[in-house]
């Protein structure tokens, strides 16, 4: 399980952001990615739920643990 994501913020998009850690880009879906606007180009942390399918893997984000 992948509890958090600590890297930099290098994309955002209108339901996911990117973040880079180390090289490796990890896709987001966060129910409002914007309200990561202000770390754009900076490193952030990012409170995870891995969700796993038979068919998908997902990485949900979100900025508190709430």
């Amino acid at each position: 399980m992948i509890a958090y994501i600590r890297g930099k913020l290098v994309f955002i998009r209108e339901e996911t952001i990117v973040v880079d850690v180390q090289g490796v880009g990890y896709e987001i879906l966060c129910p409002n990615p914007f309200v990561f606007q202000k770390s754009l180009n900076e490193e952030l942390f990012v409170h995870t739920y891995h969700h796993v399918r038979e068919d998908v893997q997902q990485l949900y984000g979100f900025k508190d643990e709430d």
